[in-house]
């Protein structure tokens, strides 16, 4: 959906989603990261029950756990996207190789159940820093940052896997930030993390139709949850709002 600022994107989306709960009983995601006060209170007045809010801005209590139920290729997945670590084709990809290498092993050391802080403990380790010497500084001061977002510091917390395979409709609310760089990167963490758990569903069973509402998509997507995007259209359980996608 496309629109200048002002014209009504945000409250045509919100009344459509209502209608999709009220008339079919589907989850709706919806991603605000500009805290639009409006979308969130209709929400909130409609389906009260129904709604789970995060708020993944500091001076928050831990709320959700990005890795519970993920595998190592996916704590990967979302570690590089999050970070910004793929190859965009540019000189610059010489210079993220040494922070995959670790983003990788660290994955691999993940433990079932892992959370942000324990993540965390893996990689401040001293063997663990100490055997990459150099290589992957910058990775490592990604995550002390990230590690400082208590948001999604949730040991157990909301549970994304149950929600999104359950057969109840649920809102689940998420606001977050435009200008706070740790925020913007946990924002596409979570938001690839949705994708993951959606990719895995089982087409073939009766599951509840799924609709997610991107607002200020560029400050969400990475080219992990872009690519995974297509192949979650193509089961029709899953339909995609963005809002300007002109700034992708």
């Amino acid at each position: 959906m496309i629109g200048k600022m002002g014209s009504g994107k945000g409250v045509l989306s919100t009344v459509a989603l209502v209608q999709c709960v009220e008339l079919y009983n589907d989850i709706n995601i919806i991603f605000d990261p500009k805290n639009d006060e409006w979308a969130y209170h209709v929400f909130k007045h409609f389906f009260k029950d129904d709604l789970i809010y995060i708020d993944l801005n500091r001076v928050q209590l831990p709320q959700v756990n990005p890795f519970k139920g993920a595998n190592s290729d996916e704590i990967n997945e979302l570690l590089v996207a999050s970070f910004g670590l793929g190859e965009k084709g540019t000189d610059a990809d010489f210079y993220k190789t040494g922070d995959r290498k670790v983003c990788r092993d660290l994955s691999q050391n993940f433990t079932q159940g892992i959370d942000l802080r324990g993540l965390l403990s893996i990689a401040l380790n001293e063997n663990f820093r100490k055997s990459y010497d150099r290589t992957g500084e910058n990775f490592f001061n990604l995550l002390e940052e990230l590690g400082q977002l208590d948001s999604i510091s949730a040991h157990d917390g909301i549970d994304l896997v149950d929600i999104l395979n359950n057969q109840n409709k649920k809102i689940i609310y998420i606001t977050g930030s435009l200008r706070d760089e740790v925020v913007v990167k946990a924002q596409k963490m979570l938001f690839l993390r949705m994708v993951q758990i959606l990719e895995k569903r089982n087409r073939n069973k009766d599951v509840t139709h799924v609709n997610i509402m991107l607002d200020e998509i560029k400050y969400l997507i990475s080219k992990s949850a872009l690519e995974a995007m297509g192949t979650l259209r193509d089961k029709r359980q899953i339909s995609f709002l963005p809002i300007n996608p002109e700034v992708i």
